[in-house]
């Protein structure tokens, strides 16, 4: 009997690792996001003038693949530079002017209101993101002027500190008293989950175990 609780043993902890390593896919989703009103204000950005940015941070670790924002109209074909970056310093309001990603999109738009539009840019290069890590998107028009729409709310877990973003203007970083309306798109980091084939391998040997068990105790 000895030897058959080891096989079943054996079989429990391959189930129970197999339960712990296969890992449930990822599905593109709305990672964040802070819409914004059907109407302005807005922080101007262009090059040369000023470079807007806005704080976030995820709950887990998180990767980019798309970026969806709201502003004012500009014509079709238009690039946008799209950066991501980390406070100035730690604990700082301020963000690092010089992103550690930046990536140029032409994306899609559509009509959000009558000043504004909605636009969806799908990223050249994934972008992957820490847990709880203060960082800031720039999104602006390098060749001319366009205004990125305030958003309504702060998303949960909110901008660092709710209601604030900055401006990067003539070589000053200035904070300003809005949020800015953007979405993330991406994958979550997987999360391990157990398989059916794993449950059901850990299933029958909690059974086998059981049974085992209970045989031993009515032959005393």
């Amino acid at each position: 009997m000895g030897s058959v609780v080891s096989k079943l043993g054996i079989v429990l902890a391959v189930a129970l690792t197999s339960a712990s390593i296969l890992p449930k896919d990822a599905v593109a989703d709305v990672l964040l996001s802070q819409p914004g009103p059907q109407n302005g204000p807005g922080l101007l950005s262009s090059k040369g003038w000023a470079v807007g940015f806005d704080d976030f941070k995820l709950p887990q670790a998180d990767t980019i693949t798309g970026v969806q924002w709201e502003g004012s109209g500009v014509s079709a074909g238009t690039t946008f530079t799209i950066g991501f970056t980390t406070d100035s310093s730690p604990g700082s309001f301020y963000p690092n002017i010089t992103p550690f990603v930046t990536e140029t999109v032409t994306p899609t738009s559509a009509s959000y209101s009558t000043y504004f539009d909605q636009f969806t840019a799908t990223l050249p290069t994934s972008v992957a993101l820490a847990a709880s890590t203060d960082y800031w998107i720039s999104i602006y028009d390098p060749n001319g002027f366009w205004e990125w729409l305030s958003a309504t709310a702060a998303p949960d877990p909110g901008a660092l500190p709710a209601g604030i973003s900055a401006g990067y203007i003539n070589g000053n970083v200035n904070l300003n008293g809005m949020d800015l309306s953007f979405a993330l798109i991406g994958n979550p980091t997987p999360q391990s989950v157990p398989e059916p084939g794993s449950l059901a391998m850990l299933g029958m040997a909690i059974m086998g175990l059981a049974l085992l068990n209970r045989r031993k105790q009515r032959s005393r």
